[in-house]
């Protein structure tokens, strides 16, 4: 797609990747389909994970040329960190709790060896 740049996540793209996130998110997943999440539900949380991607430095937007637009994002962390514990109320305590449950049964990893896709 020759009117899209790709580019590392910075910070002056966290409010189009977070806007894009939460938009597909929503619609798409079917964990928030089946707890009828909002944008803005799934935004609070989305917000936060796009700020720790720029820190990070693993995550990638796709930018439309002509708009400036995030158009795709793609956000990666190192899989041997904690997922945040950050409350963002009742219809995200059930995700943690589901994906809790499964990194607790995962193999341990060492920083750095290992990416794990976020969104």
């Amino acid at each position: 797609m020759d009117h899209v740049d790709y580019r590392i996540l910075k910070a002056r793209d966290i409010d189009g990747a977070t806007a894009c996130l939460s938009e597909v998110f929503v619609e798409d997943n079917p964990v928030c389909k089946a707890l009828d999440m909002s944008v803005d539900e799934f935004a609070s949380l989305a917000r936060v994970l796009c700020r720790q991607a720029v820190k990070n430095g693993l995550s990638a937007v796709a930018v439309d040329r002509a708009t400036g637009e995030v158009v795709a994002c793609v956000l990666f962390e190192d899989a041997a960190s904690e997922p945040s514990t950050t409350d963002y109320g009742p219809k995200h305590r059930i995700v943690y709790s589901l994906l809790s449950g499964l990194y607790a049964k995962r193999p341990p990893l060492r920083p750095g060896e290992t990416a794990r896709l976020t969104f």
